[in-house]
């Protein structure tokens, strides 16, 4: 089809210029880019191999977009192999196989010291994280023109970024405050089990992925989160003993279990409240 090869051809120029000196600096040129991403994947009328490759494009941007973020803002280098596509695979098998990867990485940046400034390239990630929690939410995206997203894509790059620049949430007070205020606040939302969730919301994968952001918050972010790592650990230890599905207590004692056989969350969640209460 003639439509589908241009279409191709045309994500496959924007990844070039994505990876060049030539990626879109402004804000206004990122979010028309990005935006044609979005509009190709959702588009009723796109193949599956354009929605795939445009998937794959949007990804690579939204990693190419953080990398400058980590650089304008001069923070720690060093990150975990960017891991797309977790609805593939069980939550054992990546809280096993990333666990001690990811943990080494945010033990190794320590204490950063938390500032407000941003630069107009901190300005502009932080702009795409805020539509990404959005679209994850199920509304829209105002910068990046998007009306929906389908939300097991939108938490599967949210997931890729939390787990992934640490030192972003650590260090700028912007980025924390979205995940404080938003990105945990979907999370508690998409936790609840005293509704009946319908449609996406309530499909494995949408389950699993909200479970390891949630577990990916008390890991790396708990020191800085304090009440929303301990509203979580509570919300997780409720739910063994509801009666739901099988699969779902599964999915939530698979991730208690990754806390437990890495020594240093272990340490970490005792030094973040029991040490604290035990200080009384």
């Amino acid at each position: 089809m003639p439509d589908e090869s241009l279409q191709l051809k045309t994500l496959q120029t924007m990844l070039i210029v994505f990876q060049s000196h030539l990626r879109p600096e402004s804000e206004e040129d990122m979010s028309q880019a990005l935006g044609i991403c979005l509009h190709l994947l959702e588009s009723s009328r796109s193949s599956d191999s354009v929605r795939n490759t445009a998937a794959a494009t949007f990804r690579q941007a939204v990693a190419l977009v953080f990398d400058n973020v980590v650089l304008a803002e001069s923070l720690p280098t060093g990150k975990a192999s960017p891991r797309f596509g977790s609805s593939a695979s069980s939550v054992a098998n990546n809280v096993t196989r990333s666990f001690g990867q990811t943990l080494s990485l945010a033990f190794s940046y320590g204490e950063l010291t938390m500032r407000e400034d941003l630069t107009d390239v901190g300005k502009l990630g932080l702009r795409l994280l805020e539509d990404l929690t959005a679209l994850a939410a199920g509304g829209s995206a105002r910068w990046l023109h998007a009306q929906s997203l389908h939300w097991t894509f939108a938490l599967d790059i949210l997931e890729f970024v939390l787990s992934t620049y640490v030192p972003v949430f650590r260090a700028l007070l912007s980025y924390q405050q979205v995940l404080r205020h938003q990105i945990c606040s979907l999370l508690m939302t998409s936790l609840r089990t005293n509704v009946e969730l319908e449609g996406e919301a309530g499909e494995p994968a949408f389950r699993r992925l909200v479970l390891r952001l949630v577990a990916h918050v008390i890991r790396l972010y708990s020191s800085s989160l304090v009440t929303e790592s301990e509203v979580f650990l509570n919300m997780l230890v409720k739910v063994t003993r509801l009666d739901l599905p099988l699969w779902h207590q599964i999915l939530v004692l698979e991730i208690l279990r990754g806390f437990c056989v890495e020594a240093r969350t272990l340490r970490s969640l005792f030094q973040t409240f029991d040490m604290y209460v035990l200080s009384f």
